[in-house]
């Protein structure tokens, strides 16, 4: 599935990763699921180091009990340091699974990314 053929919700997910600088920790990695027709975040972990497979799987498995449903597809970052853990647990969900580039995936994550550079000016 390219990203272009999602045409209605949950066809279509995307993982997306966010540095957050934290008091206590420091700098953390706060991964989010979204949908990509309506833009809702579903899922998010946060992780001072990669997190494990067993935290991504309980992140998209969370998503797909909080959507009531499972995406016909999930999408991450090409360069993300999570693409061949994120592939395993797809794989093994019988979900499609695919990269691509940030130019590609950024008119997706953009709004969140910006509501959440806000957010996180005010903490």
């Amino acid at each position: 599935m390219n990203i272009s053929e999602a045409k209605n919700p949950n066809d279509l997910w995307i993982i997306h990763r966010e540095e957050i600088e934290t008091l206590q920790d420091g700098f953390c990695d706060v991964y989010v699921i979204l949908d990509v027709i309506t833009g809702q975040c579903f899922g998010m972990g946060t992780s001072k180091d990669l997190p494990s497979s067993s935290k991504i799987l309980s992140l998209i498995k969370n998503s797909c009990l909080q959507a009531g449903t499972t995406p016909r597809s999930i999408f991450i970052f090409k360069k993300d340091p999570l693409v061949e853990v994120v592939g395993a647990i797809c794989n093994g969900l019988k979900i499609h699974f695919d990269t691509a580039i940030k130019k590609v995936l950024t008119p997706f994550t953009d709004e969140f990314s910006k509501s959440f550079k806000q957010f996180k000016m005010v903490i």
